[in-house]
């Protein structure tokens, strides 16, 4: 498998960024890029070489919030009294929170090469903290243009980083036509 190898400090010229489970989270703006970790040979994500710390990134994510709503609606609880018995009534407060993200994926083929794979929608809605509705779809090429646009940028930065050559392949594969929802 192929993988740009990257050092803390490079990471640091990329921007604000932080390491979670098995990927590195790069903020940009509105524009989040989730960069895939591939193992070292020691099974580790991350190793100390050279007074600095190495990961080694196999594809990146670029996603856009599309939508972010959150809405409060009071109801009604109905509570009884212990004592006395007695029913009345408590207002609660409860928060949904919908969440619509475009996103596209790139795969690291080797030499410099990022191939943009697939693209893909998810919507998330979740109310009093609880997951009501998930829904992925593929999403249209029509859609593509903005998360390239944020792609190639990415790219041009990540080549400001590392001080080497990094580009976007031409024409993406549409490996959504394989399912790839059962990888996520």
């Amino acid at each position: 498998m192929n993988f740009l190898q990257l050092t803390g400090t490079q990471l640091n010229a990329l921007g604000n960024w932080s390491v979670s489970d098995t990927y590195i989270l790069v903020l940009m703006g509105r524009v989040h890029i989730r960069l895939d970790q591939k193992r070292f040979p020691s099974g580790n994500l991350s190793e100390y070489i050279d007074g600095d710390w190495n990961y080694r990134i196999s594809s990146f994510h670029v996603k856009i919030d599309a939508t972010h709503e959150v809405t409060v609606n009071t109801v009604k609880i109905p509570v009884t009294n212990a004592e006395t018995g007695k029913q009345f009534f408590k207002n609660k407060k409860i928060k949904t929170i919908d969440d619509w993200s475009d996103y596209l994926y790139f795969k690291f083929v080797g030499g410099g090469v990022w191939q943009p794979i697939w693209g893909y929608a998810k919507f998330a809605s979740q109310t009093g903290g609880k997951v009501t509705n998930t829904h992925k779809a593929d999403l249209p090429d029509s859609y593509w243009g903005d998360l390239m646009a944020y792609g190639r940028n990415f790219i041009g930065t990540l080549t400001k980083a590392t001080k080497t050559d990094q580009g976007m392949a031409h024409g993406p594969i549409q490996a959504s036509r394989v399912n790839l929802f059962n990888q996520l």
